[in-house]
């Protein structure tokens, strides 16, 4: 005794159906082209969220001194910091101190008694 095998064949219909409905998902969850560019989690990346400055050094004037502020990077294996300063943004720049890195989100230095009626320009670089 034969049995007769029936094959059913899948309608060219349903199959783009199926297809529409998976475009019309990807398109509906938040699927975008990307830039091509790798962003990762890098305060340094010059692409990143901080530009590339993920110190993110700030200077306000006192009397008689420049208080220097500056985030710090935590998991990155900084050891210090070494703070830079000129007459021109182009430099040279000169060493003015080498500060410890701290578990603390920010750091921070007093640059007391600069001369006076001068134009100061700063760096933070960070050393591990």
């Amino acid at each position: 005794m034969s049995r007769r095998l029936e094959t059913r064949t899948f309608p060219l219909f349903w199959l783009l159906v199926l297809l529409a409905a998976v475009a019309v998902f990807a398109t509906i969850t938040g699927c975008e082209r990307s830039d091509g560019r790798q962003h990762l989690d890098n305060p340094f990346d010059p692409d990143g969220s901080a530009g590339g400055d993920g110190l993110e050094l700030t200077a306000l004037t006192f009397t008689n001194q420049i208080f220097l502020q500056w985030n710090q990077p935590q998991g990155k294996g900084i050891v210090d910091y070494t703070l830079l300063r000129a007459d021109s943004p182009n430099g040279p720049f000169d060493q003015l101190v080498v500060v410890p890195h701290t578990a603390a989100a920010t750091n921070d230095y007093s640059y007391e008694f600069p001369p006076p009626t001068q134009t100061h320009w700063f760096k933070a670089q960070a050393t591990n």
